[in-house]
């Protein structure tokens, strides 16, 4: 048996100033694939290491500096997958670059170049930082997770200091205009041991560490991944003693105040259906009027870390914010 605690709607008088960020592609001229494997070439050559970056940065068309970690470019690859679902594929350069000492800290750095007509043009940039590791590794891999029509990048880094723990972690990125947004990471599984993918996309993703196995559910809404399933099936499939205690709808409404919305700048409407049970989430949907997939992603993740009071029985809370 299911339970439902509704929460009264709440105005909150907020004035929400929303910033889109742009990304503007570099056209690199007339340089065809060849140059671009030639320039990876000279990439991992002799020389100062920082000059080498400097001239791979440079024929990107890209201002950014070789990482503090840049004692070493331990590795340089190029990959080509289908990142927009249109008929060209994209090419991804993995550069490696690695710090000094015998533990020494890592950087992951990844490029996207768009073809053009006539050569290419850098798109986007995203990295991944690894703290220390005798052996550091990166690497980047491309694969259909959030959709049939597109591929995914995962970027993940791995290594381990001697007498340390292991230090692993991985993020899932996709390319959304012309930027390479965030749909999932393992910054919630700090001793990562393995991650796998599961599944057509929608696919679910499983990261495991020595004590348990989390799954992540892609989120149409938010854009994401996040351990929370969605909140109907969620209720669905819970079953409670009729004589089980529930949340009332104070307690219901206790963690999810007005402040949480003005943390996340909700414009418009925003509802938030979560499944409490002990005290915790264990399902969630949230929707906004108009869509804001960045407010609905700061939503799902302040629900995700809030807490209940504990009842034995799975509650369902509603709560509705309308901002004018």
């Amino acid at each position: 048996m299911r339970y439902h605690c509704r929460v009264r709607r709440m105005s909150l008088g907020l004035l929400v100033l929303l910033s889109v960020e742009s990304a503007s592609a570099k056209d690199l001229g007339d340089a065809t694939a060849k140059d671009l494997d030639a320039e990876v070439k000279k990439l991992l050559g002799k020389g100062a290491p920082s000059k080498r970056w400097d001239a791979m940065m440079k024929f990107l068309g890209v201002s950014r500096s070789c990482p503090a970690e840049c004692k070493e470019i331990a590795s340089a690859k190029v990959l080509t997958a289908n990142l927009d679902g249109d008929s060209d594929d994209e090419r991804v350069l993995a550069i490696t670059t690695v710090g000094d000492g015998a533990c020494a800290a890592a950087s992951l750095e990844v490029f996207v170049l768009d073809p053009k007509p006539k050569g290419f043009a850098s798109l986007a940039h995203t990295h991944l930082h690894l703290s220390g590791g005798a052996k550091p590794l990166g690497e980047v891999t491309a694969t259909k997770i959030h959709s049939a029509s597109v591929k995914d990048l995962v970027l993940r880094v791995d290594g381990q200091c001697p007498g340390s723990a292991r230090e692993q972690s991985i993020r899932v990125v996709t390319l959304e205009h012309g930027k390479l947004e965030e749909l999932a990471s393992s910054e919630t599984v700090p001793e990562l041991a393995s991650y796998a993918v599961h599944g057509a996309p929608p696919a679910t993703i499983e990261l495991k560490d020595s004590k348990a196995t989390t799954t992540l559910y892609f989120d149409s809404v938010a854009f994401a991944y996040d351990a929370l399933p969605p909140y109907e099936p969620t209720m669905k499939n819970s079953v409670s003693k009729d004589t089980d205690d529930v949340l009332t709808t104070k307690q219901c409404a206790a963690p999810i105040s007005a402040a949480v919305a003005a943390a996340c700048k909700v414009s418009g409407t925003a509802t938030i259906q979560v499944a409490v049970r002990e005290g915790q989430p264990i399902g969630l949907t949230v929707t906004t009027t108009p869509e804001q997939p960045p407010v609905v992603r700061c939503l799902r993740k302040k629900v995700a870390r809030a807490t209940w009071d504990s009842t034995p029985a799975v509650s369902g809370c509603k709560q509705t914010f309308t901002v004018k």
